[in-house]
C-alpha cells in the first residue's frame, strides 16, 4: 500500500480503490470504526494504523489478540464489508462534506 497515504486514506483505498481519494475527516472515520464489534474494531485500527496506532501485520494482530491469523483475516474482511455498506449511511459522508444540496423540484 502507498506509504504516502494517511491511515484513513489507506482504509478508503481498501474499500473503494485508488481512483478518487477524498480528503477524509479522521474523527468521522474513527466514529464509524467504533461502531464495529470490538475485535473487528481493534483489527481495523491495528491493520490500517488508525487512532494513533502504527500499522501492524495480520500475524502481529493475531498474536496481540490471542487468535489465529485466519480469524484476524476473517474479522478484517467482515469489518471492511460492513464499513463499505455503511460508508454513506450517516447524513454526512466521511469527508465532512454534506454532499449536494437537495434543492427539491425545479
Amino acid at each position: 500500500m502507498d506509504k504516502g497515504l494517511s491511515p484513513t486514506q489507506r482504509l478508503w483505498v481498501e474499500l473503494f480503490g485508488p481512483e478518487r481519494i477524498p480528503e477524509l475527516d479522521p474523527e468521522q472515520v474513527h466514529r464509524k470504526v467504533l461502531g464495529l464489534p470490538e475485535r473487528q474494531m481493534e483489527t481495523v485500527c491495528a491493520y490500517f494504523g488508525l487512532m494513533g496506532l502504527k500499522p501492524h501485520s495480520l500475524r502481529e494482530i493475531a498474536s496481540r489478540l490471542g487468535v489465529s491469523v485466519e480469524t484476524v483475516r476473517s474479522d478484517l474482511a467482515r469489518a471492511l464489508v460492513w464499513l463499505k455498506e455503511h460508508w454513506n449511511e450517516e447524513e454526512e459522508d466521511f469527508s465532512g462534506d454534506p454532499g449536494p444540496a437537495d434543492e427539491g423540484p425545479p
